[in-house]
């Protein structure tokens, strides 16, 4: 493999947990209720703020609702994360991971269904820009359908300059996975931030399931 493309939430940084809750207390102003764990875990993972809203929010919105509605659910989740300051880190093991990737010369992206308000939080809460500029960092923008269609992995192998087939992934979520075996990429790595082990294992793509990248390399020898 030449390259590698790793999804944002849940794969980089261990967020699941906040992205729940905020769409907890959201949808309990919205439409009265919580999302059930398995309206969360089919639904809420991966795709858009927007696509997730249109889902459960039956209303006859406009466009610039539904971006006010989305930046209202990101706002909870961002002040979440600011509160837990213990956990407003990468995940384990993962910047020793990107300076190695880095100092060998791997190109890598970021493919997200992050809007470009979190995208600016990470970069700072982070400090993302000491491996990835932002022209190899494609986020919802609104110019591109969200996973499970294969667009942003696309587009991501598209700004690495590499074939997909030469891409390898690392995904957290079905809607992720879909997308990234749907655009003909060469190996998905699943990481256990959402899903079980035998879940992620069972997918078409999925070559090794991770549950951080402390040993990386034993799954992805090519590239670590």
């Amino acid at each position: 493999m030449k390259a590698i493309v790793f999804d944002f939430n849940g794969t980089m940084f261990m967020d699941t947990d906040k992205h729940r809750l905020a769409w907890n207390e959201f949808f309990a102003k919205m439409i009265g209720r919580p999302l059930t764990e398995e309206e969360f875990r089919v639904y809420a993972c991966g795709p858009g703020v927007d696509t997730i809203i249109r889902r459960f929010y039956h209303a006859d919105l406009d466009a610039a609702q539904i971006d006010a509605l989305c930046e209202e659910k990101e706002a909870i989740y961002r002040r979440l994360c600011r509160e837990d300051v213990e956990n407003l880190r990468l995940a384990g093991g993962l910047p020793a991971l990107l300076d190695r990737l880095k100092a060998a010369g791997v190109p890598m992206a970021i493919a997200t269904g992050a809007r470009r308000s979190n995208m600016d939080f990470y970069m700072e809460a982070f400090g993302l820009e000491r491996w990835f500029d932002w022209d190899h960092i494609i986020y919802d923008d609104g110019t591109l359908p969200g996973k499970p269609a294969p667009d942003v992995y696309l587009c991501a192998c598209a700004r690495l300059d590499v074939a997909p087939g030469d891409c390898v992934v690392v995904e957290d979520s079905f809607a992720g996975i879909e997308s990234a075996n749907a655009a003909g990429v060469g190996g998905i790595i699943a990481i256990t931030a959402t899903n079980s082990r035998q879940e992620l294992a069972a997918l078409p793509g999925v070559r090794a399931v991770i549950d951080d990248y402390c040993h990386f390399s034993e799954n992805f020898a090519p590239v670590a």
